[in-house]
């Protein structure tokens, strides 16, 4: 009798960097998910939400039906798009990035305008081609409709269809958005240029139209897409009934742009550049750069509240990150081999860099809740938001420090220092006392994410109040920050297959392989505000970024 084995080698999981070691930053995910629907974090131009309905209603007129046919010629027409964008910039020279930003392979096809401006002719497919090669615009088969942007422009009910491959523009929607393109474009030579594959400089400049800086010229078109934005399909197609959820989708998104265009304004009058930064005090306190209330309608007070509910979460997630680094940065510096998470988190919180941070404050109490009170007292007042010890501030420090090569053992110490400044306040300040009462998430979605608002209140209000301070952060961080980095990692190993371990547990000890710098999430800033931008909603003044009239009247409109 003979026995036949089979060995095999089993693969180790693929090692990634990931993102959100401590599941920390779902609940930001999700509030900023609500606020801006339709918007994601690849729908940079408004150009492209009237461009695919427009170029899918072509392709449906040239009897461009089939998979092949559509991804080829889909490909083709992104190429000839960028190029379009990339001469209007070079012909124009007005110094914005009203032109190229973030449009589909702007990178990749630089070398088709180098040509161009040579004189040479161009063939599209050179670019479009799917083979591997540095002239290839984008790897996606799809393209970036694929990538980016055929899930919200199918969520605004704009396009249908399984996949790219089988897209349909939906008539009551988005044929009536196409139609408003095709008034303005000069469609059958760009269909032209897609048949012939072949154009020169005088071909790209006659269709500067489609440049997406060109949107807001395109009177019907510009307004059907800000109405998209303020109401959701509903104004495209008055036919139809909007569901209360898509109705609740267009107020959401809505209000968070006109509240945008708002605190542009408030930022713009004190000559300050509005950027993602400056975004984030502004939504966390309502209050502008010199610290004075900026005026909102009534009607905006939902959204403001919903955003101080993201900027609350994201301090609590930076805080996490930075106390989950200090500890693993400190434990690396010292070369002590520390057991298991416990070992390493008493190490740290009674011998170590965090013991050291604890003791400046030895003249308070020694009592945890009334300690982290007294810290909150040493805080700035909320709406000075531009000091240094305010919490906003030591995110941005947090930030700016882990993310430095060679982290010494006095900027640990500031790391600890600064994540307990906003714990503190998270805790302590009547502001954020109401933790999530102003958001809604689905049943029992912070089950899921156990590092939250709510649970650090809990801890902090509960077990931990009448300990000691150093035994209490002892505590803190080994459950929420190091065993819930080993639960979140280990999830990921088993469900995606990914080793996303930051440190591992082994017979010798806990071994350290890679310590995160601390990240933002990011709540669709620069997406939104350059849909602004192209619906000339905002406007460039220099540096500033402020409302147009048309801004003006969409607020009022809105609110």
């Amino acid at each position: 009798m003979s026995i036949f084995i089979e060995t095999g080698w089993v693969k180790p999981p693929h090692q990634i960097g990931g993102l959100d070691h401590l599941g920390v930053q779902a609940p930001c995910i999700q509030v900023y998910s609500q606020l801006l629907p339709g918007i994601t974090n690849v729908t940079d131009r408004a150009r492209y939400y009237s461009f695919y309905p427009w170029l899918i209603t072509r392709f449906e007129q040239e009897g461009w039906r089939s998979e092949e046919e559509i991804l080829l010629i889909l490909r083709r027409a992104e190429c000839l798009l960028t190029i379009i964008s990339l001469q209007h910039e070079y012909v124009v020279q007005d110094g914005t990035d009203d032109h190229r930003a973030a449009m589909v392979g702007s990178d990749a096809l630089y070398k088709a305008i180098e040509k161009l401006h040579l004189g040479e002719r161009i063939k599209l497919s050179d670019y479009s081609s799917l083979d591997a090669g540095s002239d290839r615009y984008f790897a996606n088969p799809a393209g970036g409709l694929g990538q980016y942007y055929f899930g919200a422009l199918k969520n605004l009910s704009l396009l249908s269809g399984d996949t790219v491959g089988a897209v349909e523009v939906i008539k009551e929607t988005g044929a009536v958005l196409a139609k408003a393109v095709d008034q303005y474009v000069y469609g059958d030579k760009f269909i032209q240029a897609l048949t012939d594959n072949i154009v020169d400089e005088s071909i790209i400049n006659e269709l500067s139209s489609f440049c997406p800086c060109k949107v807001k010229q395109s009177t019907e078109e510009v307004e059907l897409l800000i109405g998209l934005m303020r109401e959701g399909w509903g104004v495209l197609s008055t036919d139809n009934a909007v569901s209360a959820d898509e109705l609740h989708a267009g107020e959401f998104r809505s209000r968070t742009l006109a509240y945008m265009c708002i605190l542009a304004d408030s930022v713009a009058v004190h000559n300050k550049s509005f950027n993602l930064d400056i975004f984030r005090g502004l939504i966390y306190t309502a209050c502008d750069t010199n610290g004075g209330t900026v005026k909102i309608p009534n009607k905006l007070n939902g959204t403001v509240d919903y955003w101080k509910v993201y900027q609350r979460n994201e301090l609590l997630s930076v805080a996490m990150q930075g106390l989950f680094f200090a500890i693993l940065r400190s434990a690396e510096l010292s070369g002590k081999q520390l057991q298991d998470t416990k070992s390493l988190c008493n190490w740290f919180w009674h011998e170590s860099t965090g013991k050291e941070v604890l003791s400046e404050f030895s003249e308070r109490s020694n009592v945890s809740i009334k300690w982290l009170s007294n810290i909150s007292d040493s805080l700035s007042s909320i709406n000075n938001w531009t000091d240094e010890n305010h919490e906003i501030q030591c995110m941005f420090r947090l930030r700016r420090l882990t993310t430095k090569q060679g982290v010494s053992n006095s900027e640990v110490a500031q790391v600890a220092k600064d994540s307990i400044f906003i714990i503190a306040a998270l805790l302590f300040r009547n502001e954020n006392k109401v933790d999530y009462d102003n958001a809604h998430f689905p049943d029992r979605y912070l089950e899921y994410y156990p590092v939250n608002l709510s649970s650090v209140r809990q801890d902090w209000e509960g077990v931990l109040s009448e300990m000691d301070i150093n035994t209490a952060f002892s505590s803190f961080t080994k459950d929420r920050c190091l065993d819930a980095h080993l639960r979140v990692a280990m999830r990921k190993l088993r469900q995606q297959g990914q080793n996303t371990f930051r440190f591992e547990p082994r017979e010798i000890g806990l071994v350290i392989k890679s310590i995160p710098g601390v990240a933002n999430t990011t709540p669709r800033f620069k997406q939104a505000t350059r849909i602004l931008l192209d619906l000339g909603l905002l406007i460039k003044d220099g540096s500033l970024t402020k409302p147009s009239q048309s801004g003006y009247d969409f607020i009022e409109q809105v609110s």
